[in-house]
């Protein structure tokens, strides 16, 4: 995978990782219909389904069947208990279990420690809080466009009117081949 993949694959997960972990965000009622209730319910943490309300020791044992290392991050206020999950060195989920159930679950994407990665960060964090300042719902668009020579990828969150578009766009075909990616905030009717 090269580095550019890589690197707008972090792009993507951190935007989506703002999305999911500051806003609310509804999903189309279409969307919802394609969906079945257990995929909504179901997360894939490696090559194991982790389900809400399984069992922590089915859970537990099907990471250790297939050699994922858990660390048991103990147990909080609350009563939740937290397992990290790697594999070699490489932090890919955490499932949290309450009342000795799956009370929630994360699979890590990717992470990247570039200075190019944080000034990005807050570069998207400053356009998503600015757009959603009066609203906090919003829809989400995923968007693939390739012709022969082009590829543009775009991830935009619209809030009523006022929009955040992350994009990577790449041309060979020119005389100065080029990729970029950037983060836009837009507003309409």
């Amino acid at each position: 995978m090269s580095y550019a993949s890589r690197a707008f694959r972090a792009f993507c997960l951190v935007a989506l990782g703002i999305l999911i972990g500051r806003w609310t965000i509804p999903i189309p009622r279409v969307l919802a219909q394609t969906q079945s209730p257990k995929a909504s319910r179901q997360i894939q943490i490696g090559n194991v389904p982790v389900r809400l309300d399984s069992t922590k020791d089915s859970v537990l044992a099907a990471l250790s069947v297939k050699n994922y290392k858990l660390n048991d991050r103990g147990v909080v206020k609350d009563g939740s208990e937290f397992f990290v999950v790697s594999n070699d060195d490489d932090i890919i989920g955490e499932v949290q279990f309450k009342q000795g159930r799956v009370a929630g679950a994360t699979r890590e994407w990717g992470e990247t420690e570039a200075p190019e990665a944080i000034t990005l960060f807050q570069e998207m964090y400053g356009a998503f809080e600015t757009a959603t300042s009066d609203k906090k719902l919003g829809a989400v668009i995923c968007k693939t466009v390739r012709n022969p020579n082009q590829l543009l990828m775009t991830i935009m969150a619209d809030f009523d009117g006022r929009s955040v578009t992350l994009y990577r766009a790449e041309n060979d075909h020119d005389a100065k081949p080029y990729i970029r990616t950037g983060v836009q905030e837009s507003i309409s009717r």
